[in-house]
């Protein structure tokens, strides 16, 4: 009955290793760089980052987002910088 119960706890695991999502990115890959820096700031607002903080000085202000792709393995950290001339989003 032991070893009957352990094949069954063997298959079953094998099966959560088979059906798990493997990610096709990583964070810093060129393709979501490349995505990220076409945006704005209202782009990324409207894409569901999370905003984590906002920094001014006197080249303008830099507001620092979390994204979370759905093809990405973990967490995208985004900087937009925002001056009088121009708006500037990257991944660091």
């Amino acid at each position: 009955m032991k070893k009957l119960l352990s094949i069954i706890f063997v298959l079953l695991l094998q099966d959560v290793y088979v059906f798990a999502e493997e990610k096709k990115y990583k964070y810093n890959d060129k393709s979501i760089k490349d995505n990220i820096s076409k945006m704005t700031v209202a782009d990324v607002m409207n894409n569901k980052a999370r905003l984590e903080e906002i920094t001014s000085n006197e080249d303008g202000v830099q507001y620092h987002f979390i994204f979370r792709y759905n093809d990405v393995d973990g967490i995208v950290p985004v900087v937009c910088f925002v001056s009088s001339k121009s708006t500037t989003c990257r991944v660091p």
